[in-house]
């Protein structure tokens, strides 16, 4: 059972960041008997990523796949005065359309009146949405 224990926290020293495997290996030296938790101050990497897209971005889905940015903004801008940013998804060498996009306004509340205006809407033989 003694081995199991051992066995758990070599696992745990080993998920933890290399700066705390060296305070848990000091720890568990230390005591056998006493359990201790390091809690790091340290942000993780996942939580320094962008949680999302901003508020004042629209994903636009089901594009043709002749779309380019420019009719997409002026699909957007016949509707909505403060079109700021579209663009469109390609493949990694640019050459094809992943046929879904990105339409950037300044306002937030723009943003989700675009949605509710435009979802559905028929745009280049296709409901977008």
């Amino acid at each position: 059972m003694n081995s199991n224990h051992t066995t758990n926290q070599q696992q745990l020293v080993m998920l933890q960041h290399p700066q705390q495997q060296q305070q848990v290996g000091q720890n568990s030296s230390s005591s056998s008997s006493s359990k201790s938790t390091v809690i790091s101050s340290q942000p993780s990497p996942r939580s320094t990523l962008s949680s999302g897209p901003p508020d004042n971005e629209v994903f636009v889905g089901n594009l043709s796949y002749f779309c380019e940015e420019d009719h997409l903004f002026v699909l957007f801008s016949e509707y909505f005065y403060n079109v700021a940013n579209v663009r469109i998804m390609r493949n990694h060498d640019r050459t094809r359309s992943l046929m879904y996009g990105f339409v950037a306004t300044t306002s937030p509340l723009e943003a989700v009146e675009m949605i509710r205006l435009l979802n559905g809407h028929l745009f280049m033989g296709r409901n977008i949405r």
